[in-house]
């Protein structure tokens, strides 16, 4: 902006920042103190109008909020001069919270915990004042610290009371990576999306990045309307902590902190060390022992009434019983499945718990443990092919689990795994019409699917989505996505997964081949450089001979596995 040093009787220094509006850092010559001066030239258009009716109904807010907290920058006149609209506010020294990013990347928890509940206080008070504002705008470019550590929301220009008798109002502005689904959705906000912005800034506090990010507005605010929750936190980050962050940004709003309040005593409760509520709320949901108990209860209710109608309670304590029995069954089954390992060389522990089988949660975690057995085979084998029985016995054991009271979103999505996994296998009979067998293939991917979303930050999810991609639902595209995001991940790409990088611009190339000849020349080099690095590995060197015929007039039709 083409600046006079002098807007009525304010003097310009220098520019201090941008936010919707340019802001200077000016000296009131009849006051004689410096201000920070927000200038939006007059211009006229419908945008500019806009703006500036928003910047001033947000001074006038303003104004009236500061004698409600001290915190709150004091407004010292708005209005127009020499062609701009401005606003004269109390200057601060300090930075904001983005700034602090910009130099440390992430901030210590507890300091980020101290900043969002100082926040939390500023809403308590905005929320529940007798006219009911909403910032509209919470984001760590907008949370200023002070030099003595005072923590001040900026920037009530898109900020809006509430109209008597409703709890939401009509916003035209805002930052999508910090805008609510339901914000997204029906273009409202009430005190709910202040609530989730916070919760968004104190996710990007600890993680040093917003919880969604896309290439563009448009795929970020598809991305948070999908109501996927976002990538986990790191190990850094305290359990309580990290369960108010999850609390805040729950998909659905009702699974959130109902007012500031709560967010608030949440927060208080992490710093003075004790059990957030948010961590508690999901212990008692998904707690396997609770589980446990009450159906031992529900056993000793069964016991009892036995003695007394003998009849009956056969028929009661058969379903009381089934898990018992199935048991039983399974340990002749488990001879025929020890000796088929030892032929296999394969060494996975049976589905029967041993001859002294544990009770209780160590049953829960026997299953989980025999699953993660398997899983962890897989993951470090170099086997290109999936074994039937191993997935099938990992769904069983994940399914006993859950049956048992193991209800945490890493079982959950360990059982979509195998389930995908032994979908997948099923595919490699003769018994399944195409029909059927493209049915099975979308079911397997929902499973992937549904595991990385209850994993959000596990690599298995998306290795096995590039398996699909690559092999059941050709799209390479997709498969060298899921594999990046794997590697995001941390997945260290073994032959298999180098073998199926290759298979993925070789499928191309064979697709591309009468097309677009040059595209598939650059596909087959790129696959030839990935098998060379991996000779005689499984079906490698048929796949350099196939990529060998693609100079041919007639190439030979891909290849696919069927599953």
């Amino acid at each position: 902006m083409n600046l006079a040093a002098r807007i009525g009787r304010y003097e310009i220094i220098r520019r201090l920042g941008k936010s919707m509006t340019e802001v200077y850092l000016a000296r009131d010559t009849v006051e004689e103190r410096k201000v920070a001066l927000k200038l939006i030239p007059n211009a006229g258009d419908r945008s500019t109008r806009m703006t500036i009716e928003a910047e001033r109904r947000g001074a006038a807010i303003q104004q009236e909020l500061h004698d409600l907290d001290p915190r709150m920058v004091e407004i010292y006149e708005y209005g127009d001069a020499d062609g701009y609209f401005f606003v004269a506010m109390q200057y601060v020294e300090g930075r904001t919270v983005a700034d602090l990013l910009a130099l440390e990347r992430v901030i210590d928890p507890c300091r980020a915990a101290v900043i969002a509940l100082e926040i939390c206080e500023q809403l308590m008070k905005f929320h529940g004042w007798e006219s009911g504002v909403v910032h509209g705008d919470i984001k760590p470019s907008n949370i200023h610290l002070g030099c003595s550590e005072t923590v001040r929301l900026l920037d009530f220009g898109i900020a809006k009371t509430l109209r008597a008798n409703c709890n939401a109002t009509d916003h035209e502005f805002g930052s999508p990576s910090y805008c609510s689904p339901e914000r997204l959705t029906r273009s409202e906000v009430n005190p709910q999306s202040d609530l989730w912005a916070l919760g968004a800034t104190l996710y990007e506090m600890l993680a040093g990045v917003p919880p969604y990010q896309a290439e563009d507005t448009r795929r970020l605010e598809v991305l948070i309307r999908s109501r996927r929750p976002p990538r986990a936190l790191g190990p850094g980050c305290p359990p309580g902590l990290r369960a108010v962050v999850m609390k805040a940004l729950a998909p659905d709003s009702r699974q959130r902190y109902p007012s500031a309040v709560e967010f608030h005593a949440d927060l208080q409760l992490f710093l003075e060390r004790k059990p957030t509520r948010a961590e508690t709320e999901r212990r008692s949901k998904w707690n396997p022992a609770a589980t446990l108990e009450a159906a031992r209860g529900v056993l000793l209710r069964v016991t009892r009434t036995a003695r007394r109608r003998p009849a009956r309670s056969l028929r009661v304590l058969g379903a009381a019983g089934y898990f018992a029995t199935g048991m039983l069954l399974w340990i002749g089954g488990s001879i025929g499945w020890q000796a088929w390992q030892a032929r296999a060389s394969a060494a996975a522990a049976p589905v029967i718990p041993p001859v002294k089988a544990p009770v209780g949660e160590d049953l829960v975690q026997w299953y989980i443990g025999s699953a993660d057995r398997i899983l962890e085979q897989y993951r470090t084998s170099q086997y290109a092919w999936l074994y039937q029985f191993d997935w099938h016995k990992a769904e069983i054991c994940l399914e006993r689990a859950v049956q048992l009271g193991a209800r945490d979103d890493r079982t959950a999505a360990k059982l979509a795994l195998a389930r995908g996994y032994a979908m997948l296998e099923r595919l490699s009979g003769t018994q399944y019409s195409e029909r059927a067998a493209a049915a099975l293939r979308v079911k397997a991917r929902d499973e992937f699917l549904r595991a990385s979303v209850r994993a959000p930050a596990e690599a298995a999810p998306h290795l096995a989505l590039a398996r699909i991609y690559v092999y059941s639902l050709p799209d390479p595209n997709r498969a060298m996505a899921e594999f990046a995001a794997a590697q995001e991940h941390g997945a260290v790409m073994g032959n298999r997964e180098v073998e199926q990088q290759g298979d993925v611009y070789r499928i191309r190339a064979q697709r591309e081949l009468a097309s677009d000849w040059r595209k598939a020349k650059h596909d087959a080099d790129v696959a030839r450089e990935f098998y060379r690095r991996i000779p005689g590995f499984d079906e490698v060197d048929a796949h350099l001979r196939d990529l060998e015929r693609i100079h041919a007039p007639a190439p030979r039709k891909a290849r696919y596995r069927r599953w």
